[in-house]
């Protein structure tokens, strides 16, 4: 009996200690497993970027001795906790950019799965297609992409998908470059539900692609969804972006002023007080500031960018200074500063080839346009057959990429830019023709320009409903509203009209009023397919460089308005062109002496306008250098040698003192 009552307290006992010894183990599985779940943790909440290189290498020590622990476990041994630590160790080195690493722990995992159900599960082959794609290998990508999405779907994980879609389009376009992959990607993501947080960043990203590819009016579609949400949430970073995507519109299109109201409107409201989007704010409105010749606020800004940038981790800090060292080359190279804009160009350079994979997408290209640029500029040995040869493979690796607008453009200007130096008249016309059949395409400036003059003339209405909106939320949300009614607008009975109104505004000169280069073009071919006998003139500002550089480019460009308003009272029933910087071009056809009569006309207006220009040696006056031809345009050769004969004319006029015309 005794006997058998101790055998019952041994076995008690015995039952009590393990027990026990459970219960030790598996607290200690947990308290061994934080460093695994805090980085998982970190992750899911999209801060792992964040981590120094001390925090990674922190992480991948106690990570790796949880791991150990679990391990060594004889009793009991932590599935679920082993394959976490092996992912986490895979996420560590694919942080470090060692993949190959990275996948062996990360398929280490794959063999502590249970039922490939749970959102680690997912993760594991999503960073293993996120590795596939850095590496370039499509076969194991689309394996591992095909496990994921089943995971995903399976266990109802959308807004992980979406996320999914949303970081393969980002990284398409960063390794792969392809514009409408992205695209693609993209359109899957915003189809699934998911947060609202996820849904305005896949809207802006989805709208930033949409601008690159030339489609504006669906790129606005999504700014203004975007908007919406963010609206609704209070999201006044997610706003910021939405405004910072309008304003690009209007960047892309040339609207400098319009994109600099708004840049300034965001960093002078307390509510986008973000230091990351703020950088983005100082940097497109200090690309405007220079587009507009506001040089000293340009400069200005420039040394904040740089100061804030030089504050982030390194990767961010890299990536910033590539973009930043990329704009001021290109502005110093348009200012024929080629000392600083090659200076500029190797710092770019040197940060790109040593962080390449973490610039912005397409630096590549702008650093090759900087290239062609500045060894044109520079470098006397470089002919221009050569440098044409070179813009022409850039422009068709752009093609190749997608992009429809921005560097394309810049790109396509700069080649039209080339050929006009070299009066390749060929050349011009094709480029040109090159540019306008892209602008009937992409619906350029057909919704952000028209939504500008609604919003300004609704704003004093809109403002006196809502006294608590500030005037930057209400301009942006009439903005958003007015896309949306040009877009329907587009789709009904108005669209003749509206095209009329388009069709207007893209063959004039913003500044002037005149009729621009590229109309000059379409008015010569259209009277050389009619076979016309015309008049055909071409005019200077004499010294006008001189006049710039000692009154201001605003002085200037008061000049240029004032000549251009003469031009077209004088020449009222003829063809008056803004030809380029200075030049003006006229077409008429009339005959050589009633030319003559309108050119006598000409010089005594100007001469009484009196614009004073103490810095020519012409006269006191602005004055003009002329040079006139005449004849039948029925060929493109024929237009070719009229503008040809009436430039030689022109630099006549110029090399016999200047304030004169030439026609002999």
């Amino acid at each position: 009996m005794i006997l058998r009552n101790n055998m019952k307290k041994i076995f008690i006992y015995v039952l009590v200690i393990t027990f026990i010894s459970l219960g030790v183990i598996a607290i200690d599985g947990i308290y061994d497993n934080i460093y695994t779940i805090k980085l998982i943790n970190t992750e899911n909440e999209k801060m792992v970027g964040d981590l120094s290189e001390k925090d990674i290498n922190e992480y991948e020590g106690k990570i790796k001795n949880e791991l150990r622990n679990e391990l060594n476990q004889k009793l009991l041994k932590n599935k679920k906790n082993i394959k976490n630590s092996y992912y986490a160790l895979g996420k560590i080195e694919s942080l470090k950019k060692n993949y190959k690493q990275s996948n062996y722990y990360l398929i280490k995992s794959i063999g502590y799965m249970e039922n490939k159900n749970s959102e680690v599960d997912f993760k594991i082959y999503r960073n293993l297609s996120f590795n596939a794609i850095r590496t370039n290998d499509i076969k194991q990508f689309k394996k591992y992409f095909k496990e994921a999405k089943k995971i995903a779907t399976k266990s109802n994980l959308t807004d992980e998908l979406s996320n999914f879609y949303y970081s393969l389009a980002r990284m398409n376009l960063r390794y792969k470059g392809s514009m409408c992959d992205s695209i693609d990607l993209m359109k899957k993501a915003v189809k699934l539900e998911s947060t609202d947080k996820t849904k305005m960043a896949e809207y802006n990203f989805l709208a930033s692609l949409y601008r690159s590819n030339g489609q504006f009016s669906l790129s606005l579609t999504y700014v203004m969804e975007g908007w919406k949400i963010a609206y609704e949430n209070k999201d006044y970073e997610n706003m910021c972006k939405a405004i910072i995507n309008l304003g690009e519109n209007y960047y892309v299109q040339e609207n400098y002023k319009k994109a600099a109201y708004l840049y300034e409107s965001i960093l002078k409201d307390d509510k986008f007080k973000m230091n990351d989007k703020n950088l983005s704010v100082i940097g497109y409105l200090m690309e405007s500031y220079f587009k507009l010749n506001e040089n000293e606020k340009a400069e200005k800004l420039k040394a904040k960018y740089e100061e804030i940038a030089n504050k982030l981790e390194p990767t961010e800090k890299n990536k910033e200074l590539i973009w930043l060292y990329m704009v001021y080359s290109n502005v110093k190279l348009n200012q024929d500063n080629l000392k600083v804009s090659k200076e500029y160009l190797d710092k770019a350079k040197k940060l790109y080839d040593e962080n390449s994979l973490n610039a912005y997408p397409n630096s590549d290209l702008y650093l090759k346009k900087l290239e062609i640029g500045n060894n044109y500029k520079g470098d006397s040995n470089i002919t221009y057959s050569q440098t044409l040869e070179s813009y022409n493979e850039l422009l068709n690796e752009i093609k190749k990429r997608g992009i429809k607008s921005d560097i394309y453009i810049t790109v396509l200007k700069d080649i039209i830019s080339l050929t006009e130096e070299h009066n390749d008249y060929k050349n011009i016309i094709k480029y040109n023709k090159v540019l306008d059949e892209y602008e009937n395409k992409s619906e350029n400036a057909e919704s952000t320009d028209t939504i500008f003059f609604d919003l300004q003339a609704k704003m004093y209405k809109e403002s006196q409903k809502s006294q608590n909106l500030k005037l930057l939320f209400s301009i942006i949300l009439l903005a958003l509203i007015s896309i949306l009614a040009l877009i329907v607008a587009i789709k009904n009975s108005k669209i003749n009209r509206l095209n009329k109104d388009l069709e207007e505004i893209s063959i004039k000169d913003p500044l002037t009023d005149v009729y621009n280069k590229r109309h000059f073009y379409n008015v010569l071919e259209k009277f050389s397919e009619e076979q016309k006998h015309i008049t055909f003139i071409m005019i200077d500002i004499d010294y006008f460089k001189a006049f710039n550089d000692n009154y201001g480019h605003l002085k200037g460009d008061e000049v240029l308005i004032k000549v251009s308003k003469i031009l077209e009272s004088t020449f009222s029933e003829d063809y008056v062109f803004r030809y380029g910087g200075e030049e003006f071009a006229i077409v008429s056809e009339g005959n050589l002496k009633e030319t003559l009569l309108s050119i006598s006309i000409l010089r005594d207006k100007l001469y009484k306008a009196n614009i004073k220009h103490e810095f020519s040696e012409a006269s006191d006056r602005v004055t003009l250098s002329i040079g006139i031809k005449c004849g039948k345009i029925a060929s493109k050769e024929d237009v070719e040698q009229i503008i040809t004969d009436a430039d030689e004319r022109l630099y006549k006029s110029k090399t016999n003192g200047r304030n004169r015309y030439t026609c002999f």
